[in-house]
C-alpha cells in the first residue's frame, strides 16, 4: 500500500475513534453519577456490600498519598533516606533540560529516543 492510502486509513481510524469515544461519553458520566448514587445508599444503609441479579457492589478503601507540602516531603525524604516513598520514573521534561543544558550523561540513564507519528486533518 502507499503511503498517502495510508495515512488517510489512519485518519479515518482514528475519526471512528473520536466518534466511538463521543458516544462513550455519555455513557461514562451517567456510569460515575450511578456508582455515587450506589456508595451512597450502601453508606446510608450502613453496609459495604449489596447485590442485584447481576452484579454485587461493595465498597473498598484505600489509603493513598495526597501532597500538600513537596518540601516538607522531600525534606521527610532526605533526611530519612526514603527514596522508596517516590515513584520509580524519572521526569523526561527534566532529564531532556539537563540533558540540552550540560550535554553531560547522568550515571544510569540512557537516552533514548521515542518515534512517534503525528497525524492532523487536512
Amino acid at each position: 500500500m502507499k503511503l498517502g492510502p495510508l495515512i488517510d486509513k489512519m485518519h479515518s481510524l482514528r475519526e471512528q475513534k473520536r466518534a466511538i469515544d463521543k458516544e462513550l461519553k455519555p455513557i461514562t458520566a451517567e456510569m460515575e453519577d450511578t456508582q455515587m448514587k450506589i456508595l451512597e445508599v450502601l453508606t446510608d444503609i450502613g453496609t459495604p456490600t449489596a447485590s442485584g441479579t447481576k452484579a454485587t457492589a461493595r465498597i473498598t478503601e484505600t489509603t493513598v498519598a495526597q501532597v500538600d507540602d513537596w518540601a516538607k516531603v522531600e525534606e521527610f525524604i532526605k533526611d530519612n533516606d526514603a527514596l522508596y516513598l517516590m515513584e520509580r520514573r524519572i521526569s523526561n521534561a527534566a532529564f531532556r533540560e539537563l540533558l540540552n543544558l550540560t550535554g553531560e550523561e547522568i550515571p544510569g540513564i540512557k537516552p533514548y529516543n521515542r518515534i512517534t507519528l503525528n497525524l492532523r486533518s487536512i
